[in-house]
Protein backbone atom coordinates (compact mmCIF):
# COMPACT_ATOMS: atom_id res chain seq x y z
CA UNK A 1 0.00 0.00 0.00
CA UNK A 2 1.72 3.15 -1.19
CA UNK A 3 0.74 6.78 -1.05
CA UNK A 4 0.72 9.55 -3.61
CA UNK A 5 0.24 13.24 -2.80
CA UNK A 6 0.27 16.73 -4.18
CA UNK A 7 0.01 19.99 -2.24
CA UNK A 8 -3.61 19.58 -1.11
CA UNK A 9 -4.67 16.00 -1.81
CA UNK A 10 -3.44 12.49 -1.17
CA UNK A 11 -4.54 9.00 -2.11
CA UNK A 12 -3.80 5.37 -1.45
CA UNK A 13 -4.81 2.20 -3.23
CA UNK A 14 -5.86 -0.51 -0.77
CA UNK A 15 -6.09 -4.24 -1.47
CA UNK A 16 -7.88 -6.27 1.17
CA UNK A 17 -6.64 -9.66 2.23
CA UNK A 18 -8.85 -12.64 1.45
CA UNK A 19 -10.28 -12.65 4.98
CA UNK A 20 -10.79 -8.88 5.19
CA UNK A 21 -13.96 -6.87 4.56
CA UNK A 22 -14.77 -3.20 5.04
CA UNK A 23 -18.00 -3.69 6.93
CA UNK A 24 -19.09 -2.90 10.49
CA UNK A 25 -16.07 -2.81 12.79
CA UNK A 26 -13.36 -1.71 10.34
CA UNK A 27 -15.75 0.70 8.64
CA UNK A 28 -16.69 2.23 12.00
CA UNK A 29 -13.01 2.59 12.90
CA UNK A 30 -12.36 4.32 9.57
CA UNK A 31 -15.21 6.81 9.96
CA UNK A 32 -14.17 7.60 13.53
CA UNK A 33 -10.62 8.29 12.36
CA UNK A 34 -11.71 10.28 9.30
CA UNK A 35 -13.85 12.58 11.44
CA UNK A 36 -10.79 13.61 13.42
CA UNK A 37 -9.47 15.55 10.41
CA UNK A 38 -10.71 18.63 8.59
CA UNK A 39 -9.88 17.18 5.17
CA UNK A 40 -12.53 15.49 3.10
CA UNK A 41 -12.18 11.71 2.91
CA UNK A 42 -13.58 9.84 -0.10
CA UNK A 43 -13.62 6.11 -0.83
CA UNK A 44 -13.95 4.82 -4.38
CA UNK A 45 -14.84 1.24 -5.32
CA UNK A 46 -16.07 -0.02 -8.70
CA UNK A 47 -16.84 3.52 -9.90
CA UNK A 48 -18.92 4.21 -6.78
CA UNK A 49 -17.93 6.83 -4.23
CA UNK A 50 -18.66 7.25 -0.54
CA UNK A 51 -18.00 9.85 2.11
CA UNK A 52 -15.33 8.36 4.35
CA UNK A 53 -16.93 10.06 7.35
CA UNK A 54 -20.24 8.26 6.81
CA UNK A 55 -20.55 4.70 8.11
CA UNK A 56 -23.65 3.96 6.03
CA UNK A 57 -22.05 5.16 2.79
CA UNK A 58 -18.93 3.04 3.36
CA UNK A 59 -20.95 -0.09 4.08
CA UNK A 60 -23.10 0.58 1.00
CA UNK A 61 -19.99 0.24 -1.19
CA UNK A 62 -19.97 -3.49 -0.39
CA UNK A 63 -16.19 -3.84 -0.18
CA UNK A 64 -15.66 -7.55 0.46
CA UNK A 65 -12.79 -10.01 0.73
CA UNK A 66 -9.88 -9.49 -1.64
CA UNK A 67 -11.39 -6.30 -3.10
CA UNK A 68 -9.46 -3.14 -3.90
CA UNK A 69 -10.52 0.45 -3.42
CA UNK A 70 -9.12 3.97 -3.28
CA UNK A 71 -9.05 6.40 -0.39
CA UNK A 72 -8.63 10.09 -1.22
CA UNK A 73 -8.10 12.95 1.21
CA UNK A 74 -8.21 16.63 0.28
CA UNK A 75 -7.69 19.69 2.44
CA UNK A 76 -5.01 21.34 4.50
CA UNK A 77 -4.36 18.27 6.66
CA UNK A 78 -4.73 15.76 3.80
CA UNK A 79 -1.28 14.27 4.33
CA UNK A 80 -1.79 13.65 8.04
CA UNK A 81 -5.22 12.19 7.35
CA UNK A 82 -4.03 9.75 4.71
CA UNK A 83 -1.04 8.70 6.81
CA UNK A 84 -3.32 7.90 9.74
CA UNK A 85 -5.74 6.00 7.50
CA UNK A 86 -2.88 4.04 5.97
CA UNK A 87 -1.63 3.05 9.42
CA UNK A 88 -5.14 1.98 10.40
CA UNK A 89 -5.42 -0.36 7.42
CA UNK A 90 -2.01 -1.82 8.13
CA UNK A 91 -3.08 -2.65 11.68
CA UNK A 92 -6.30 -4.24 10.50
CA UNK A 93 -5.90 -6.52 7.50
CA UNK A 94 -4.32 -4.84 4.50
CA UNK A 95 -1.89 -6.48 2.13
CA UNK A 96 -0.06 -3.27 1.16
CA UNK A 97 2.80 -5.04 -0.65
CA UNK A 98 0.57 -5.95 -3.60
CA UNK A 99 -0.25 -2.33 -4.43
CA UNK A 100 3.21 -0.78 -4.50
CA UNK A 101 3.75 -0.94 -8.26
CA UNK A 102 0.50 0.82 -9.19
CA UNK A 103 -0.09 3.23 -6.33
CA UNK A 104 1.63 6.17 -8.05
CA UNK A 105 -0.55 5.82 -11.13
CA UNK A 106 -3.83 5.73 -9.21
CA UNK A 107 -2.90 7.43 -5.95
CA UNK A 108 -3.98 11.04 -6.51
CA UNK A 109 -5.01 11.00 -10.15
CA UNK A 110 -8.73 10.66 -9.53
CA UNK A 111 -8.96 7.65 -11.84
CA UNK A 112 -11.27 4.74 -11.09
CA UNK A 113 -9.54 1.57 -10.01
CA UNK A 114 -9.78 -1.18 -12.59
CA UNK A 115 -10.11 -4.54 -10.82
CA UNK A 116 -8.51 -6.31 -13.79
CA UNK A 117 -5.41 -4.13 -13.50
CA UNK A 118 -5.13 -4.83 -9.79
CA UNK A 119 -5.58 -8.58 -10.23
CA UNK A 120 -3.04 -8.65 -13.07
CA UNK A 121 -0.50 -6.67 -11.06
CA UNK A 122 -1.10 -8.85 -8.02
CA UNK A 123 -0.37 -11.99 -10.06
CA UNK A 124 2.75 -10.37 -11.54
CA UNK A 125 4.09 -9.35 -8.14
CA UNK A 126 3.43 -12.79 -6.65
CA UNK A 127 5.39 -14.36 -9.52
CA UNK A 128 8.29 -11.96 -8.93
CA UNK A 129 8.17 -12.75 -5.22
CA UNK A 130 8.44 -16.46 -5.95
CA UNK A 131 11.45 -15.83 -8.19
CA UNK A 132 13.14 -13.76 -5.48
CA UNK A 133 12.46 -16.44 -2.89
CA UNK A 134 13.94 -19.06 -5.21
CA UNK A 135 17.08 -16.96 -5.75
CA UNK A 136 17.43 -16.43 -2.00
CA UNK A 137 17.52 -20.20 -1.51
CA UNK A 138 20.47 -20.60 -3.89
CA UNK A 139 23.97 -21.11 -2.54
CA UNK A 140 27.19 -19.76 -4.01
CA UNK A 141 29.43 -22.72 -4.88
CA UNK A 142 33.08 -22.12 -5.70
CA UNK A 143 35.03 -24.36 -8.10
CA UNK A 144 38.84 -24.20 -8.21
CA UNK A 145 41.45 -25.72 -10.49
CA UNK A 146 45.05 -25.17 -9.34
CA UNK A 147 47.33 -23.38 -11.77
CA UNK A 148 50.24 -25.71 -12.48
CA UNK A 149 52.47 -26.16 -15.51
CA UNK A 150 51.56 -24.41 -18.77
CA UNK A 151 47.78 -24.55 -18.53
CA UNK A 152 46.19 -21.86 -20.70
CA UNK A 153 42.45 -22.39 -20.25
CA UNK A 154 40.17 -24.23 -17.84
CA UNK A 155 36.42 -24.52 -18.27
CA UNK A 156 33.74 -25.79 -15.93
CA UNK A 157 30.93 -28.12 -17.09
CA UNK A 158 28.28 -29.95 -15.12
CA UNK A 159 24.65 -30.94 -14.93
CA UNK A 160 23.93 -27.43 -13.60
CA UNK A 161 24.85 -25.89 -16.99
CA UNK A 162 23.83 -28.75 -19.28
CA UNK A 163 27.47 -29.82 -19.55
CA UNK A 164 28.38 -26.79 -21.63
CA UNK A 165 32.00 -25.87 -20.78
CA UNK A 166 32.20 -22.31 -19.46
CA UNK A 167 35.56 -20.54 -19.10
CA UNK A 168 36.84 -20.03 -15.57
CA UNK A 169 38.64 -16.92 -14.35
CA UNK A 170 42.42 -17.20 -14.36
CA UNK A 171 44.02 -15.81 -11.22
CA UNK A 172 47.60 -15.77 -9.96
CA UNK A 173 47.68 -19.38 -8.77
CA UNK A 174 44.37 -20.92 -9.78
CA UNK A 175 41.37 -20.91 -12.08
CA UNK A 176 38.15 -19.91 -10.32
CA UNK A 177 34.41 -20.11 -11.01
CA UNK A 178 31.43 -19.35 -8.78
CA UNK A 179 27.94 -20.69 -9.50
CA UNK A 180 24.63 -20.10 -7.69
CA UNK A 181 22.98 -23.47 -7.09
CA UNK A 182 19.91 -24.77 -5.31
CA UNK A 183 20.67 -27.22 -2.48
CA UNK A 184 21.30 -30.68 -3.91
CA UNK A 185 23.89 -33.04 -5.40
CA UNK A 186 25.63 -32.09 -8.66
CA UNK A 187 28.10 -33.74 -11.02
CA UNK A 188 30.76 -31.78 -12.86
CA UNK A 189 34.15 -31.87 -14.59
CA UNK A 190 36.87 -29.47 -15.64
CA UNK A 191 37.99 -29.09 -19.24
CA UNK A 192 41.71 -28.34 -19.04
CA UNK A 193 43.13 -27.19 -22.37
CA UNK A 194 40.49 -29.30 -24.09
CA UNK A 195 40.91 -32.38 -21.89
CA UNK A 196 38.11 -33.49 -19.55
CA UNK A 197 39.42 -33.91 -15.99
CA UNK A 198 37.87 -34.77 -12.63
CA UNK A 199 38.40 -32.42 -9.69
CA UNK A 200 41.46 -33.64 -7.75
CA UNK A 201 40.02 -32.02 -4.63
CA UNK A 202 36.53 -33.52 -4.93
CA UNK A 203 35.31 -35.63 -2.01
CA UNK A 204 33.43 -37.99 -4.29
CA UNK A 205 33.07 -39.30 -7.83
CA UNK A 206 30.30 -40.97 -9.82
CA UNK A 207 30.56 -43.08 -12.95
CA UNK A 208 29.01 -41.53 -16.05
CA UNK A 209 27.47 -43.10 -19.17
CA UNK A 210 30.86 -43.08 -20.93
CA UNK A 211 32.50 -45.36 -18.38
CA UNK A 212 34.57 -42.58 -16.84
CA UNK A 213 34.06 -40.62 -13.65
CA UNK A 214 32.48 -37.27 -12.85
CA UNK A 215 33.24 -35.27 -9.74
CA UNK A 216 30.40 -34.82 -7.25
CA UNK A 217 29.59 -31.86 -5.03
CA UNK A 218 26.94 -31.57 -2.32
CA UNK A 219 25.35 -28.13 -1.94
CA UNK A 220 23.48 -27.73 1.35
Amino acid sequence: MEMSCNESSCGILVVLEKQGTLYMRPAAMLTKLANQFESDVVLEHKKMRANGKSLLEIIALGIGEGASFMVFTSGRDALNAIQSIKNLFKRLFIDWEVTEAIAEEYGASGKCVDENIVNSKEAEMKQKKKMVEKLEKKRVQTFVWPLTGNVNEVCLAGDFNNWNPEPMTKLENRFLATVKLDPGVYQYKFVVDGQWQVDPCSKGNAQNDFGTNNSVVLVD
